[in-house]
C-alpha cells in the first residue's frame, strides 16, 4: 500500500541526509534552543515572580480549586481513596467522586516541601511551561527526524498562546488561568505517555508509559480516552500487538478506583446545561489556525506513510473530532466544545511534522520548501500579540488574593464570620467579588474558616444533586443574581419570600446581603434576624458593607410537616425542580419502595451533631419520617432507622426505628472493587517490568522487524 501509493521520486520521507557529525551537533543544539526558548516564553506570560509567591491563587475557577485540597489531603489520599465526603459545600457532596484527583494528589506531594500556594501554582504552571518540552521529547521518542521535534515544540507555543476561540475550554493558556489546570495536566501527560510508548520496544519496559497514561486518566475524564488512542496509535505503527493492548488496559485499571465509580454513579452528575457548539466550521478552523493550512496537509500525508508521530496524531485527533460530532446525537452528557483543544493540539503536532519533512526531502526550490515552517513561525509570533493580556491575566491569578485591591475587605468579612456559630451561609450575588481575587472568593470561607462556616454553593456543581436548588436560592435572593446552571428556572428578587422558604428546607442559617433592595426585604422578614455587619475599612470600597443575618428554622434535621409522595425514578427529574419553584405542599421522595409513614405525627428532633461525614440526632417517637438536610448519596447508610431516600431538596428522609438515629458514610462493594483492580494492577506491572530489568537482554537477531 505504501510502496504503491506513496513512493515516489523526490519525497524520500524515511530517507535521511547525510550529516556530519558536526552539523548533527549544531541541529541537536538548535533544537534544544528552541525548546528552552519557548518553555521561558510560557512561563514569562505566567510571572515567574508570582508563581513562586506564597500568596494564594485567585483568578476564576482557580480561586476556588485551592479548597479541595483541604479534604482531598486530610480524608482522601490519606486513607488510599480517590475522593472523600465534605460538608463543606452543597450540603455535603463527595468531593474527588466526580472530578480529578490526580492534580491534587501532585499538589499535596509538593505541599510537604512547599508553602501551598507555591505548590499549586507550580503544578498548575508546570503543565503548560512543560508541555514544549513534552513534544520535543514526543518526537524524539517517535524517532522523528531533525528539525521536527524543534518544530513540534514550536508549536506547542503557538496552541498555548493562541486565543482565537474564546471559550474557556481547556488546553492553552487562556483556559488555564481561568481554571482548568487539570485539562492542562492530561495534555501534558497525554503526550508524555505517548512518547513513553512509541520508547518502550517490549510490552514488559511499559511501565512508564503505563502510568503517565495512568495520571493521564486521573486528570481529566475528557482527555483519557484520546490519549489512549494516541498512545495505541504510536505502538500500532510498528505492530506492536501486546504492547497495544498493554498501552490501552493497564492504565484503566490502575486508574479503576476513581472509574468504576465514576461510571457506576454517573447518574448523580448534574448537567450544567452548557449550550453546544453549533458552528462547526468556526470552531474547528478558526482564522487563527489557518496559516498551518500546508504544514497539516504534509503532516496527514506523512501519517497516510505511516510516519509514527504524524498517525499519532492525526489519529488523537480523529478520535476527537469524531467524538465532537457523536457526543450530541448519542445524548453524552458532554459540552462538545471540551473536544476542540485535542483537536488543536493535534492540528499543531502534524503541522509540525509537515514543516519538518518539507525542510527535510521536498525538492523544489529552495525557498518554496520553507514556506510551512515559515507559515509554522508566522502563526507564533501572530500569538505573542495575546502575551500583554495573558500577562496580566497571570497577574491577577498568580499574584494571588493576597494582591488583590479588596483583599483587606474580604478579610475583614472573614473575620466576622468566623467569630459567628458555626452554620452553612448563602451569600448575594456581586459581579464585584472579583476585586476580592476571585468571583468565588465566598466559596473559600470553609478553607479560610476551617470548616466552621460552609457555603450552600461550590465550584464542582456536577458533583453534587443538591447545586440545582442552591442555584435556584441564590437568584430568588440577588439583584443582579447569576445563572450556574442554564437548564434551572430562573428567580429573581421578586421571589424573596421563596428564596428564605428555600433557605430554610436546604439547612442554611445564614444569608448575607449587600444592596439596598436585599437588605430592605431581608429586615422586613420575619424569618431572618440580623445579627453583625462587616464594614469596608478601604477608602474606596467595592463593597461597602455585608449584612449577615441568621435564618429561622434552618435545623439540619427536622420533622417531615407535609405529606411524602414517593416518585418512581423515571419521573424524578422533571417533578423536582418543579416541586421546588411552586408552592411545596408535599415532599417527593425518589423511590417507591419507602414504607407507609405518618408524617402528620409531629416528631420532635434533638442532639442534633454534624460531623465531617456523620449526622446523629435524637427523636422523641418511632415511624414518623425526617428530613436531614445533606446531600443524598448511596455511600450514605443509617443505624437506628429505616432508609436514607433522596428527597426532593438533595437531602434525605429516613424512618426512625429507634429513639437514636446515626447516618455516616461508608463505602460500598463498588468502591472495593475499583480498588482491589487498582492495586492488583499495578503490583502487575511492577513485579512484570522488574522481571524485565533484571532478566537477559534480546540479542539483536532475536529482535522483531520493528526492533531493527
Amino acid at each position: 500500500f505504501r510502496r504503491v501509493l506513496f513512493r515516489s521520486p523526490g519525497m524520500r520521507i524515511f530517507d535521511v541526509s547525510e550529516q556530519t557529525p558536526t552539523s548533527t551537533r549544531r541541529l541537536r543544539a538548535a533544537g534544544d534552543v528552541v525548546v528552552l526558548a519557548v518553555s521561558i516564553l510560557v512561563l514569562w506570560t505566567l510571572s515567574p515572580r508570582n508563581v513562586v509567591s506564597t500568596s494564594t491563587p485567585g483568578g476564576g475557577d482557580l480561586g476556588a480549586h485551592v479548597w479541595a485540597l483541604r479534604p482531598l489531603r486530610a480524608e482522601a489520599f490519606a486513607s488510599g481513596w480517590p475522593s472523600a465526603w465534605s460538608m463543606d459545600w452543597f450540603a455535603g457532596f463527595p468531593v474527588g467522586h466526580f472530578y480529578f484527583p490526580a492534580p491534587f494528589m501532585a499538589i499535596s506531594v509538593l505541599d510537604t516541601f512547599l508553602p501551598l500556594g507555591t505548590a499549586f501554582k507550580i503544578i498548575a504552571s508546570g503543565s503548560v511551561v512543560l508541555l514544549p518540552v513534552a513534544a520535543y521529547m514526543a518526537a524524539r521518542s517517535m524517532q522523528a527526524a531533525r528539525p521536527t521535534p524543534a518544530l513540534a515544540a514550536l508549536s506547542m507555543g503557538s496552541f498555548l498562546l493562541f486565543m482565537g476561540n474564546e471559550r474557556i475550554i481547556g488546553g492553552n493558556l487562556q483556559s488555564l488561568l481561568a481554571g482548568e489546570f487539570a485539562y492542562s495536566m492530561a495534555i501534558l501527560l497525554a503526550v508524555l505517555g505517548a512518547a513513553a510508548a512509541a520508547r518502550a520496544r517490549d510490552p514488559r519496559r511499559s511501565l512508564l508509559a503505563v502510568l503517565l497514561l495512568s495520571a493521564a486518566i486521573l486528570s481529566h475524564i475528557v482527555v483519557a480516552p484520546f490519549a489512549l488512542v494516541f498512545a495505541v496509535a504510536v505502538s500500532s505503527v510498528a505492530v506492536r500487538r501486546l504492547q497495544m493492548a498493554v498501552v490501552a488496559v493497564v492504565p484503566v485499571a490502575i486508574a479503576f478506583a476513581w472509574i468504576a465509580p465514576f461510571l457506576w454513579r454517573r447518574s448523580f452528575i448534574t448537567d450544567p446545561g452548557f449550550v453546544p457548539v453549533g458552528d462547526f466550521a468556526a470552531a474547528l478552523f478558526p482564522r487563527g489556525m489557518w496559516w498551518l493550512g500546508p504544514a497539516v496537509a504534509v503532516g496527514v500525508w506523512s501519517a497516510l506513510r505511516l510516519d509514527v508521530m504524524a498517525f499519532g496524531a492525526l489519529s488523537f485527533g480523529a478520535a476527537a473530532l469524531l467524538a465532537f460530532f457523536l457526543v450530541g446525537p448519542l445524548g453524552v452528557p458532554l459540552w462538545n466544545a471540551r473536544l476542540l483543544p485535542i483537536w488543536y493540539l493535534s492540528i499543531h503536532l502534524l503541522a509540525a511534522v509537515g514543516a519538518g519533512v518539507a525542510i527535510r526531502h521536498f525538492h523544489w526550490h529552495t525557498a518554496l520548501r520553507w514556506i510551512p515552517a515559515s507559515l509554522m513561525v508566522f502563526g507564533l509570533l501572530f500569538s505573542l500579540s495575546n502575551i500583554t493580556e495573558l500577562r496580566s491575566r497571570a497577574d491577577l491569578v498568580f499574584g494571588g488574593y493576597e494582591a488583590a485591591p479588596g483583599y483587606p475587605e474580604y478579610k475583614g468579612l472573614v473575620s466576622v464570620l468566623a467569630d459567628l456559630e458555626p452554620g452553612r451561609l448563602v451569600w448575594e450575588s456581586s459581579s464585584r467579588l472579583i476585586e476580592y481575587g476571585s468571583p468565588f472568593a465566598l466559596m473559600l470561607l470553609p478553607y479560610w474558616t476551617d470548616g466552621q462556616i460552609t457555603t450552600a454553593e461550590g465550584l464542582y456543581i456536577e458533583s453534587s444533586i443538591t447545586a440545582p436548588f442552591v442555584a435556584r436560592v441564590t437568584s430568588e435572593l440577588s439583584t443582579v443574581p447569576r445563572y450556574p446552571i442554564r437548564t434551572v428556572p430562573r428567580g429573581s428578587l421578586r421571589d424573596f419570600n421563596a428564596g428564605v422558604s428555600h433557605l430554610q428546607m436546604l439547612g442554611v442559617r445564614y444569608y448575607i446581603t449587600h444592596t439596598a433592595a436585599a437588605g430592605r426585604l431581608a429586615n422586613s422578614h420575619p424569618d431572618l434576624r440580623f445579627v453583625a455587619a462587616a464594614q469596608s475599612p478601604l477608602d474606596e470600597p467595592v463593597i461597602s458593607e455585608w449584612r449577615i443575618y441568621e435564618v429561622a428554622s434552618s435545623d439540619l434535621v427536622a420533622g417531615v410537616d407535609v405529606p411524602i409522595a414517593p416518585t418512581s425514578p423515571d419521573q424524578w427529574q422533571g417533578a423536582v425542580l418543579n416541586w421546588f419553584v411552586g408552592e411545596p405542599d408535599i415532599l417527593p421522595v425518589k423511590g417507591t419502595d419507602m414504607p407507609g409513614t405518618d408524617s402528620s405525627s409531629a416528631v420532635q428532633v434533638t442532639d442534633i451533631t454534624v460531623g465531617r461525614d456523620v449526622v446523629t440526632f435524637r427523636v422523641d417517637r418511632t415511624g414518623v419520617p425526617v428530613l436531614v438536610k445533606v446531600s443524598y448519596f448511596p455511600w450514605w447508610q443509617a443505624t437506628g432507622a429505616d432508609g436514607p431516600w433522596q428527597a426532593a431538596t438533595g437531602g434525605m428522609v429516613v424512618v426512625p426505628t429507634d429513639y437514636r438515629v446515626t447516618l455516616s458514610v461508608s463505602r460500598r462493594p463498588i468502591d472495593h472493587i475499583g480498588r482491589l483492580v487498582s492495586v492488583v494492577a499495578v503490583l502487575s506491572i511492577v513485579v512484570v517490568s522488574l522481571i524485565a530489568r533484571l532478566g537477559p537482554r534480546r540479542r539483536p537477531d532475536q529482535a522483531d522487524t520493528a526492533d531493527r
